[in-house]
């Protein structure tokens, strides 16, 4: 007997030895199976783009990684595998794809026939196993340690091990939150070059200041977000033995890719930072901490969100300190919370001005509390309701200075300070304006200017019915006769942008049957269809966006020519792969109502548990994601990216609500450790 378990044993390492030294080179692709050459005789038109030939072995692409995968044109390679072969045949220029592991469907880089452009192809891919042998190997692997186990214990105390190891490895993942959390980022540094967010993340980042990175997107981030940056250059400039360039914040940007890249990863310590903190704010147990580490380690959206260019990644980092940060002022932390949350609040405002509407959850609690406290008549009434008093008076501090910041920052462009919501208002009003017939938006622009006693603003609406947006052609032909009236520039820019809002106003405040049916269908898509899934298939979508602007605006774009994703194919091929990432559909059916609905139930078995202040913050925080939610929907139109905020505080929600009735767990033996004391404290 002691022979068959002690060759049980070796047979199982050998085959977990196997298993492992495959899914590492299918992940990471150091050993490549010889190039399979593509014979220009065997191939066959398909359809658009595309050629077709079939493969002498199959491949087996349910066992290796899509990003490792690559067609070479003689000495160029092609990393645009896509599994959607629409992809090939509607845009194709390299992109390819293999189906059913035995036909290949591919284009050309230029789009040419490779049958008669003289050049060779070969496919090159990871060394796995069949996939026949494969999972035969892994059936034989699981029984294999099953009977090991089996012997070791009896099968009495088979579940018994297997229950010690699962418990284990969440107390681990308590005990260690940001070792866990750290893990997706380093699954998408090594996946993924930098995602780009599009024409917006040109405006924050690369163009030289002014309006539109002060007044129109919060500085913070366009400007903080420059100094990895110059940092990059000036790594680069060492390397090549240059002088180091001037430091230059204000200026245009030409970043190298060494310079991106240190932004990207700035924003993921960020984001592992604030995870972690929130982790340890909410939840006090280990192994209930475990939990929400390993739950939030599967919220691929915020990860893919911190791997891209763009304002959302460093927003996202404020609104989780801000939860976390809150939940220590509800829990009585102290002074120290207080100023965190205060500091936490100004930083994610001057990132992204809706964020501070996110200071609504902290005093609506508060003031419940205040209310309840009153109708108690307890002790505590005078602290809470001077932490009442103290929660109204930060957001508008907050407010204050972040008009301050932004009044001082446009005048060094020799600019007024105004508001540009007009802008993002005209987007929101141009899709409205385009579901409705024609004979409909006469009548309704009329109706406006009739209204409106501002000429130029009257004049805003005929040109938003007439030419469209502000981007597409309104504010320049707004601003062609403001010039032609004899208007001076200085004061062009802030009657332009007034008129501009107003127009904005006055269609949103029309409440038009069709755009209140907008705004409500744009609503129920963030909770019914927005969740971590769509959130990480938009970062993807909208580098695929910004290759489209790039083929019809390459000067805009050639400051960024050192990212290598940002031509068409390379962009389609990898928002196709990132579709059916495994990972990113580990959330897929778990969409923002759905964790919105746990949130709440959560909340009120807190409630019956005797946690009401943790239940009531978690279900201010839910109404507070909603509002913004709704907010941006009359605003601006829908993405999945505007959804994040919403996002964030129903996990938060959810995370606080789950952690305030999980206290006792460590006293029914499912923790091995004590709980932590600086988490959260007993209502």
């Amino acid at each position: 007997m002691l022979i068959i378990r002690s060759s049980a044993w070796a047979a199982w390492i050998c085959f977990t030895v196997i298993l492992c030294a495959e899914k590492w080179n299918a992940f990471t692709g150091t050993w490549m199976v010889n190039p399979v050459k593509i014979a220009a005789d065997d191939v066959q038109p398909e359809s658009g783009f595309a050629y077709e030939t079939k493969l002498n072995r199959a491949v087996a692409l349910d066992r290796m990684s899509l990003n490792r995968i690559y067609l070479s044109e003689d000495t160029q390679a092609i990393a645009r595998f896509s599994p959607r072969q629409i992809s090939v045949s509607e845009v194709g220029r390299g992109i390819f794809t293999i189906l059913n592991g035995l036909n290949l469907v591919f284009s050309a880089s230029d789009n040419s026939d490779p049958r008669t452009n003289g050049r060779n192809y070969f496919l090159h891919y990871p060394v796995v196993l069949p996939q026949s042998v494969g999972r035969c190997v892994e059936i034989i692997w699981i029984f294999i340690g099953i009977f090991c186990l089996i012997t070791y214990q009896g099968l009495a105390g088979t579940p018994a091990i297997l229950k010690s190891g699962v418990v284990r490895c969440i107390n681990l993942a308590g005990r260690h939150p940001i070792i866990f959390l750290a893990l997706p980022s380093v699954y998408f540094c090594l996946n993924f070059t930098p995602l780009w967010n599009g024409q917006d993340a040109i405006t924050q980042l690369i163009v030289p200041a002014g309006e539109a990175n002060i007044l129109h997107f919060a500085p913070l981030y366009c400007f903080a977000g420059r100094i990895p940056f110059w940092f990059g250059n000036c790594f680069d400039a060492l390397v090549a033995g240059k002088n180091f360039p001037p430091f230059d914040l204000w200026g245009a940007q030409r970043p190298s890719l060494t310079g991106v890249w240190l932004l990207i990863l700035g924003q993921h310590v960020g984001l592992i930072g604030s995870l972690t903190f929130l982790v340890k704010s909410v939840v006090q147990g280990t192994f209930s901490r475990g939990l929400v580490t390993l739950f939030l380690v599967t919220c691929s959206g915020l990860y893919a969100e911190a791997h891209s260019g763009g304002t959302d990644s460093l927003s996202q980092v404020m609104i989780l300190l801000l939860c976390g940060f809150g939940l220590r002022i509800i829990t009585d932390e102290g002074l120290a919370a207080w100023i965190g949350y205060s500091v936490a609040l100004l930083l994610a405002s001057v990132t992204r001005q809706i964020d501070i509407l996110f200071s609504g959850w902290l005093v609506a609690s508060l003031f419940i509390f205040t209310t309840i406290e009153l109708y108690r008549r307890r002790g505590r009434l005078f602290l809470v309701a001077t932490s009442f008093l103290v929660a109204c008076a930060i957001p508008l501090f907050v407010a204050g200075t972040m008009r301050t910041v932004q009044s001082v920052l446009i005048k060094f462009t020799s600019q007024e300070y105004r508001s540009t919501l007009g802008r993002t208002l005209s987007d929101r009003v141009g899709k409205f304006l385009a579901e409705l017939p024609a004979a409909e938006r006469d009548r309704l622009a009329s109706q406006l200017q009739q209204r409106e006693k501002n000429h130029w603003a009257k004049r805003a609406i005929a040109l938003q019915e007439r030419v469209g947006t502000y981007y597409i052609g309104m504010g320049q032909a707004l601003a062609d006769e403001m010039r032609a009236s004899g208007m001076s520039a200085a004061k062009m820019a802030a009657a332009e942008d007034e008129a501009v809002l107003e127009s904005g106003l006055a269609y949103l405040s029309s409440l038009h049957p069709q755009l209140r049916k907008m705004i409500w269908n744009d609503f129920k898509k963030g909770f019914y269809r927005a969740g971590n899934f769509a959130i990480s298939r938009d970062a993807f979508k909208s580098i695929r966006l910004g290759a489209l602007h790039r083929d019809e605006r390459p000067e805009v774009w050639q400051p960024l020519n050192s990212i290598p994703n940002l031509d068409l194919p390379t962009a389609t091929a990898l928002e196709d792969r990132a579709a059916q990432n495994g990972y990113f559909r580990l959330q897929r059916w778990f969409v923002n109502g759905w964790i919105y609905c746990l949130a709440g139930v959560s909340s009120l078995f807190a409630w019956f548990l005797g946690k009401w202040r943790t239940a009531i913050a978690s279900l201010c925080l839910l109404l507070t994601g909603v509002s913004i939610h709704l907010v941006s929907c009359c605003l601006v139109y829908y993405t999945d990216r505007y959804t994040i905020p919403a996002f964030i505080s129903g996990v938060a929600a959810f995370l606080m609500a789950f952690g305030a009735t999980t206290d006792g767990w460590e006293r029914i033996g499912l923790t091995i450790e004590k709980p932590s004391t600086n988490g959260v404290r007993s209502n």
